[in-house]
């Protein structure tokens, strides 16, 4: 029992020996570490991880924590950063590693960080960064003083990203929280809350993101978008940040309403909430464009009022006035479609809507810029149209299973959205009409609105309304 008694003695003195030495280095090198050449030390290492040049606003110590107001990048970038504002910074120092010249960061702590990033132009050789200090320190300082830096995790209370996403137009992330930890080269990284804005689409929320940055790379391991309370986007995948900016991207879409994310009429007239998977690829294999390919359908879709409907709901009043809200709304089936989108242009294919004993239209839509250009069919249930004189005999004259069906020819732009089927239905309403006159009178009316048509090519139009 003596023994372990004078055991306990010895290491009790050994470690208070051990600790009044660390204390005793600590207060040696703690005016070196308030110095112009820690900071530079510090300003160095971040520098060379970043890749852009950075400077902090002097370090104010208390105990082993150092405070400073502000970290920012200086000078013009040639890299992917192309501006970084971190504000109210606190880091957290290790006592034990200084005895191994190692200056071991538990812990950052950001008020804010605002990031800014550009397309960088490929460069030959690699940015220059900070060099060390032109006037070392005293000898003895330097026998003693930090010769490296390592971080633990770091912790952003407010964050901010901010990117180029066309021509004088940005996206970004902003109001998340970040806590990314230090595992060897690579940042785990923990993202929560935030806003997402991105240029001709709404406001989505940031739920979640967990990943990895390693390098000139991020991998997403899950992320969660939110449409106000309505609807997710789960995705995963990987961004590269080299000067040629990759993507690798996997979307998957719950129950995302789609009105927010039509343009101009299209809102009011297309309703439903969108399924999906697509998948966003930007790299040599697209040329560097982004692409994004995959299958989308909606869900409690319905069309609301649209003009080539509406005139067929008025043809078939005369006979059946009950059509006409039929085809004013009209409640989808099955609403799926195929997309392959880029900056320049959107292709729908294989669109497929039905309307169970109501309507079928299928084909491709194709949109670039504001112009729109399609070959589509469109079906309807043959007992609702036949009450209708020359509709199934001059117009929906072909058959796709059970319904009448016609080719249509989209044409127009978004804001004068055309196609030929109302011009189609008008002349053979007309022509049906024709037909139904007395033996002669039908040749004299039609040559009278032949000339008409040719004076005032707007007549057709009257059969529009």
């Amino acid at each position: 029992m003596k023994i372990l008694k004078w055991l306990g003695i010895l290491f009790g003195g050994l470690f208070a020996l051990l600790l009044i030495a660390g204390v005793v280095l600590y207060f040696s090198i703690k005016p070196y570490l308030s110095s112009d050449s820690f900071r530079t030390l510090l300003e160095t290492e971040v520098s060379k991880s970043l890749q852009v040049e950075v400077k902090f606003e002097p370090l104010q110590w208390s105990g082993l924590s150092v405070f400073t107001n502000s970290m920012k990048t200086i000078g013009e970038s040639k890299v992917a950063i192309k501006a970084l504002d971190a504000q109210q910074l606190r880091i957290s120092i290790a006592l034990r590693p200084l005895l191994q010249k190692i200056a071991r960061v538990d812990r950052i702590e950001m008020q804010s960080l605002a990031v800014e990033f550009q397309v960088p132009e490929p460069q030959a050789q690699p940015p220059q960064t900070t060099e060390a200090p032109s006037t070392p320190p005293p000898v003895w300082i330097q026998s003693i003083a930090p010769q490296k830096v390592e971080i633990g995790e770091i912790v952003v209370q407010q964050g901010k990203l901010r990117w180029p996403a066309g021509e004088n137009s940005f996206g970004q992330l902003s109001e998340f929280k970040v806590l990314a930890s230090v595992d060897g080269e690579d940042f785990n990284l923990l993202v929560n809350e935030g806003k997402l804005e991105i240029p001709q689409l709404p406001l989505l929320k940031l739920k979640t993101l967990k990943g990895r940055a390693h390098q000139k790379n991020i991998f997403i391991t899950a992320a969660t978008l939110q449409y106000e309370d309505q609807g997710t986007f789960n995705l995963d995948g990987e961004l590269g940040m080299e000067p040629k900016t990759t993507a690798h991207l996997n979307f998957e879409i719950n129950r995302v309403p789609i009105t927010p994310f039509l343009t101009g009429d299209w809102k009011a007239r297309l309703l439903g909430n969108m399924n999906g998977k697509l998948k966003l690829t930007q790299d040599e294999s697209t040329q560097g464009i982004p692409q994004v390919l995959g299958s989308v359908e909606l869900t409690q879709g319905k069309i609301e009022a649209l003009p080539i409907f509406n005139k067929i709901g008025e043809m078939t009043k005369i006979l059946d006035s009950s059509q006409v809200d039929r085809w004013r709304s009209i409640s989808l089936d099955r609403a799926k479609t195929n997309l392959n989108w880029t900056p320049q242009k959107m292709v729908l294919d294989q669109i497929d809507f039905e309307s169970k004993k109501l309507l079928l239209l299928q084909g491709t839509i194709e949109i670039e810029g504001e112009n729109i250009a399609g070959t589509t069919t469109l079906g309807t249930d043959p007992q609702l149209i036949k009450i209708v004189p020359g509709l199934i005999d001059q117009v929906f004259n072909q058959t796709v299973g059970e319904y009448a069906a016609t080719p249509v020819i989209l044409s127009g732009t978004k804001s004068d959205f055309k196609e030929d089927l109302t011009e189609r239905l008008a002349m053979s309403a007309v022509s049906t009409l024709l037909q139904k006159l007395p033996e002669g009178m039908g040749d004299k009316v039609k040559n009278i609105t032949d000339e008409i048509q040719q004076k005032v090519p707007a007549f057709k139009d009257l059969f529009k309304k």
